[in-house]
């Protein structure tokens, strides 16, 4: 498993859980319907491992988020992200494994999408499933600079 434990897989999963369903119980009352969601997995796990923690960490959020009236979306990450789901190909895989009612949504993160070069293909891929769409600079950090127009 190149040098990652089960136990620590699993105690990663599980405080993935336990913060999506303390996420799910605040957009629930903040009466959020969509809450944005990463796939919560590295770009280094081999493919086996990733395929586990992705379904057992979502495996127990899908239905609780189901049972509190918030819609899961899964959003693109940038490319300066570990995680996986930084392209259609990615995010496909992990929508494979924990969504096969294509019932999840996407949220488009159109810088992150812009810096990947994928903007155009999530759009086509996913405007089904579109509920929400994220805006940001591309590292997400304030501008500093005052700008003359």
């Amino acid at each position: 498993m190149l040098g990652r434990s089960t136990s620590k897989t699993k105690f990663e999963v599980h405080r993935a859980v336990y913060y999506g369903k303390i996420s799910i119980d605040f957009a629930r009352v903040l009466k959020a319907s969509v809450m944005v969601v990463h796939s919560n997995v590295a770009r280094t796990l081999p493919e086996p491992q990733r395929r586990q923690t992705v379904k057992s960490t979502f495996k127990e959020l899908l239905p609780y988020a189901n049972r509190q009236n918030v819609q899961l979306a899964l959003e693109n990450l940038s490319y300066a992200s570990s995680g996986y789901g930084k392209n259609v190909a990615e995010l496909e895989e992990i929508y494979n494994i924990i969504d096969e009612e294509d019932e999840m949504g996407f949220t488009l993160d159109f810088c992150h999408g812009e810096a990947t070069g994928q903007t155009f293909t999530l759009l086509e891929k996913y405007h089904t499933r579109l509920c929400n769409v994220h805006m940001s600079n591309r590292a997400h950090k304030p501008f500093e600079s005052a700008t003359q127009t």
